[in-house]
């Protein structure tokens, strides 16, 4: 992924940065400047071994979801966020369903 910013400013100290810090040892944490001065790029990995096919879609699941609220926080300084109407409560429409199963996915992996 890359980030917007200097290496030194995402990973201070050589520790890894936001929700990456979370999970701790489990992941390995890497930094390198982007290529053509866009950045610089911060990849993550699991240190752990694959031990069934739903411990890796999991683990992959945490680490995007930790990068993208890492991106997120050093970029806009908050894990953005969409939530439904601020006040009150909405009829049950077919759009309105549409948009709150939309917003709950996107809290988990950012893919529909």
């Amino acid at each position: 992924m890359t980030i917007l910013g200097a290496s030194d400013e995402v990973m201070p100290g050589h520790r890894p940065p936001g929700a990456l810090a979370d999970l701790g040892d489990a992941v390995e944490v890497e930094v390198r400047p982007a290529p053509g001065d866009k950045g610089t790029e911060l990849r993550a990995r699991s240190r752990g071994p694959a031990r069934s096919a739903t411990y890796t879609q999991e683990t992959a699941r945490e680490l995007r979801v930790a990068l993208r609220r890492t991106k997120q926080i050093f970029e806009a300084g908050e894990v953005l966020r969409v939530d439904p109407t601020p006040h009150g409560h909405r009829k049950a429409a077919p759009a309105g369903f549409l948009v709150d199963k939309t917003t709950e996915q996107a809290d988990k992996e950012g893919l529909l």
